[in-house]
Parts: C-alpha cells; sequence; structure tokens
C-alpha cells in the first residue's frame, strides 16, 4: 500500500520541510488562524452549533452523555495526553513545529471548507477532543444540500503521524468511523440537534506544509487563489469514495473523466467493505464530484 510504504519517507519529508519553513512563520500564522477560528466558531455557535471558540465540538454543549460520561471521557483524555508525552523523544523545537504544524492544518481545513472551499455549501467543525483521541477523527463535515453528515475526515499531514498510526487509519477508512459528539442539520428549517454516529466514511487529507501556508495565505486575503491545490484535494476525495465504493477503478471498467482519474499518495485500494459503508462512500462521491 502506498501511505504504508510512504511513512518512512514522510517522516523524512517533515524534517527537511522543518528547514525550508521556519518555526516563527507557522507560529506566525498559527496565531492568526486561532484568532479567525474563534470568531468563526462564535458564528457556528450563534447558528446553534455546539462548538467552543477554538472550533471544537464541546460535549456539555450537547446533552448526549450524562456528566459521569463527560468526566471519563476527559480523564482519558488526559491519560492519552500523558502517555503520548511519556514517549515522545524528538527535541523540543521539532516537536512544537509539528504539533504547531498539525493545529494549523485542522484550522485551515476547518476555516476553508466554511469560507472559500466548495461554494460553502459543506459545513465543517473540529471534532470534540474525547472523539479524537478516542476516535481518531479531527473534522465532523456536514452537506447543507442533502441535510446529512458526509465525512469525518482523519488529517494525515505529511511526515505527521504522531496521533494515529497508519493501520489505524486504514482501519477507519475500511470499518468506518464513530463520533459520539456530533449533530444533525434539518434540510428545511436548518435547525441543528445533538445526534451521536457510527459508520461514517472517512477520508484523508494531505497537504506539505508549504501548501499549508499558501492556502493560509488565501484565508487571511479571504480569495481563492490556490486552485491545484484545492483541485488535488477534491481529486483526492473522489478517488478515495471511489475505491471505498466501488474498488479499485483500475479492476473496473468505467469512463472516468481526467479530472476524477488523477492518482494521488493517498489511495488504499480496499478490501470489502460492508455495504452500508459503501453506500455512504457513494454518496459522498456524489457530492465531491459535485464540487
Amino acid at each position: 500500500m502506498i501511505l504504508e510504504k510512504s511513512r518512512s519517507a514522510h517522516e523524512e519529508g517533515e524534517r527537511q520541510e522543518y528547514r525550508l519553513v521556519s518555526p516563527e512563520k507557522i507560529a506566525e500564522t498559527l496565531r492568526f488562524m486561532r484568532n479567525s477560528m474563534a470568531t468563526e466558531a462564535a458564528s457556528l455557535e450563534q447558528r446553534g452549533f455546539p462548538v467552543g471558540s477554538d472550533g471544537r465540538i464541546v460535549p456539555e454543549k450537547t446533552g448526549l452523555t450524562t456528566v459521569g460520561e463527560q468526566q471519563k471521557h476527559r480523564k482519558l483524555v488526559a491519560a492519552r495526553e500523558a502517555e503520548w508525552r511519556a514517549k515522545e523523544t524528538r527535541p523540543l523545537a521539532e516537536r512544537k513545529q509539528s504539533e504547531n504544524t498539525g493545529e494549523l492544518l485542522e484550522l485551515v481545513k476547518t476555516l476553508s471548507i466554511n469560507q472559500l472551499w466548495f461554494g460553502k455549501r459543506l459545513v465543517s467543525v473540529r471534532t470534540s477532543q474525547y472523539d479524537d483521541y478516542e476516535h481518531g477523527v479531527d473534522n465532523f463535515i456536514f452537506d447543507t444540500e442533502t441535510g446529512e453528515p458526509i465525512v469525518a475526515i482523519d488529517e494525515a499531514t505529511a511526515g505527521g503521524m504522531a496521533k494515529k498510526s497508519i493501520t489505524a487509519k486504514r482501519d477507519k477508512v475500511e470499518n468506518g468511523a464513530t463520533i459520539t459528539y456530533g449533530f444533525a442539520v434539518d434540510k428545511e428549517t436548518n435547525r441543528v440537534s445533538p445526534k451521536s454516529y457510527a459508520n461514517l466514511p472517512v477520508f484523508l487529507i494531505s497537504v506539505t506544509t508549504e501548501d499549508l501556508l499558501a492556502l493560509a495565505r488565501d484565508l487571511m486575503n479571504q480569495e481563492m487563489s490556490q486552485y491545484n491545490i484545492v483541485q488535488s484535494i477534491i481529486d483526492s476525495l473522489i478517488n478515495q469514495a471511489y475505491d471505498a465504493a466501488y474498488g479499485d477503478p483500475e479492476d473496473v471498467q468505467i469512463d472516468r473523466t481526467p479530472r476524477n482519474a488523477h492518482r494521488t499518495t493517498q489511495r488504499l485500494n480496499l478490501p470489502v467493505i460492508n455495504k452500508s459503508l459503501r453506500e455512504a462512500y457513494g454518496r459522498a462521491l456524489k457530492i465531491f464530484e459535485a464540487l
């Protein structure tokens, strides 16, 4: 599998990127994006989405679990963070830039989907820390035209595999993701209501640090200029959805446009996936092809 074979190369590529992109530039951009996310989160909360100022779903705002369950989930989050810190061997500066880059990707991805990409058809929020750590998903995305959740996107930064192993990522793509703290949006009234999900289709997005900063500049200027990067992301999503819904396109005789035939390093060539999840990937494919 390409994704697995490229892991060591990805990690080395990330170290090379550190030499090309200064930590100061990453930190400066991250500060701007945090402020932008706070503004976006306030707008989302006003519309009824159960998020905090960082754009994450806040469990206490959903009412989906008891106080005791929420306390248990907070302890799990703290334990996971302590475990990762104990296993960390990288120099402090490298670790900090990796963490900043990962957070920056989540913020840029969330803000871009809501403000610039796809004609604002999709609404994206960051998952709760519990769903991030326990279920391995970073974003919950909702399609406003169909009124249903279409994807739970698990990020794959170029080299950044610290939190979630490649095997775990592949498992979620094959078996679907669970989100304890989610929401639904009524198509007719736009009313937002809390809802938990299972068997959600999962997609991976990967960008280099340099491309990430280019996308961040678009957000700062509130204009779309990085069409090639965004088109590559869409093509990757289409290919992943097609692979999961119908199998590898090389094994299926079908007329595909050059746009949809774009190959990326995120092709997973998955085995058999259960019928309901395949259908979910099929619905996602139709939406991505319409973007």
